[in-house]
């Protein structure tokens, strides 16, 4: 009779597991975390490879003696209060940017993706933005 009472609250604790699994929020995974704001980030994991990156410049024409910020890390970020690896909240704070050779960058002037979106393609440098981007793309060539 215990014997039976013990197998029946095991099993009852393992389908209980397993259904509390699958019932985990998939925008939080490691693979997809969710780095703020109401649309759900991605980042992918790692780095892009030495030539896929955004310099982030809190002046204008790339000038690095104020706040900079090198984004080595391909994803989607709705919004750029907690880019990966950077100390400080970057919304509405890049006046200019430099695109590395191996990497795409679009930004948004809103949160969440919103307004006219900026595309700028390798090798770009970017003296002057504005609106000052509030949410930003990586992407890394192959």
């Amino acid at each position: 009779m215990f014997r039976t009472l013990r197998c029946t609250a095991l099993a009852a604790g393992v389908t209980a597991a397993l259904l509390l699994t699958g019932c985990t929020d998939p925008t939080t995974t490691p693979q997809n975390p969710n780095i703020g704001g109401d649309e759900p980030s991605t980042a992918t994991p790692g780095s892009g490879g030495e030539g896929c990156f955004v310099h982030l410049f809190d002046g204008d024409d790339l000038n690095d003696e104020g706040s900079s910020f090198e984004l080595t890390q391909p994803g989607k970020f709705a919004t750029m209060t907690d880019l990966p690896a950077a100390r400080d909240d970057w919304s509405g704070e890049a006046d200019s940017l430099a695109v590395g050779p191996d990497a795409t960058v679009t930004v948004w002037p809103e949160k969440n993706f919103g307004g006219q979106s900026q595309k700028f393609e390798a090798g770009t440098e970017v003296p002057h933005l504005d609106p000052e981007p509030m949410s930003l793309e990586l992407v890394c060539a192959g």
